[in-house]
């Protein structure tokens, strides 16, 4: 309660007559605000009672109020606060009995400070990765897992595109071989026709053909069981 103290007697010159405080409104702001700070300060309430003496001493502003504002600010761990606040009670109060007390927190706020400040360093290094960071398997894409599937597939669609166009080629001769010679075609003109048909005619058996084993390797695949394994944070196996 020492810290406190100190504030309430500096007022009271300026309080010795009820009618001086009635009419000093900053006197009175400056009263009300540090009972109100006495009273966090004295519940532990810090925090309320730095705001509520910040507040007495911008109304009044006494070197007591300092001292009360660096006391909050060294509960809160608020060192270079507290230190400025402590200084600028001495400053403000040369013949302070107290000032040696005073000065040697000063003192050892300093030192912890400087401690800290040493240790943070490597308090916030991290070791470096050479080898970057720890690759996370990932599962085989959709792609990937059913590649043979997919190729197929692509192979029957072209099949089926190739035997189309050749059959519409084999068409188109034929049109013009009826329009032309009729029951009199030689051997050579009906090979034109003949020939791209058959072609056509294949392709179409091969694009079946590869329809039929597309679906199976799709069906094959999808009852392999997946061989992947996701590593979770730390390089551990996440099995669930």
């Amino acid at each position: 309660m020492r810290a406190l103290v100190v504030a309430l007697a500096l007022l009271v010159p300026s309080l010795a007559s009820p009618a001086r405080a009635f009419e000093d409104t900053d006197t009175e702001l400056a009263k009300r605000h540090y009972a109100t700070g006495t009273r966090f300060y004295d519940s532990g309430e810090y925090d309320k009672a730095l705001a509520e003496f910040e507040a007495a001493y911008r109304a009044k502003p006494l070197p007591g109020f300092q001292f009360n504002i660096a006391k909050c600010n060294d509960r809160l761990e608020h060192i270079s606060e507290a230190v400025r606040a402590y200084q600028a009670y001495l400053d403000a109060s040369p013949a302070a009995k107290d000032r040696d007390e005073v000065s040697e927190r000063i003192a050892v706020l300093k030192r912890r400070a400087d401690e800290i400040a040493r240790l943070r360093p490597h308090a916030t290094e991290r070791p470096t990765d050479v080898t970057g960071p720890t690759p996370v398997a990932e599962g085989p894409s959709l792609v990937s897992r059913h590649k043979p599937g997919f190729v197929l597939a692509a192979l029957t669609v072209a099949l089926a595109i190739g035997g189309g166009v050749a059959l519409g080629v084999a068409s188109g001769r034929y049109g013009d071989l009826q329009s032309s010679c009729m029951h009199n075609c030689t051997d050579d003109m009906i090979g034109t026709v003949s020939t791209p048909a058959d072609i056509g005619y294949v392709m179409l058996g091969l694009a079946g053909a590869s329809a039929i084993a597309s679906v199976i390797a799709f069906l094959v695949e999808d009852r392999a069981p997946e061989s992947h394994v996701a590593l979770a944070s730390g390089g551990l196996a996440l099995v669930f």
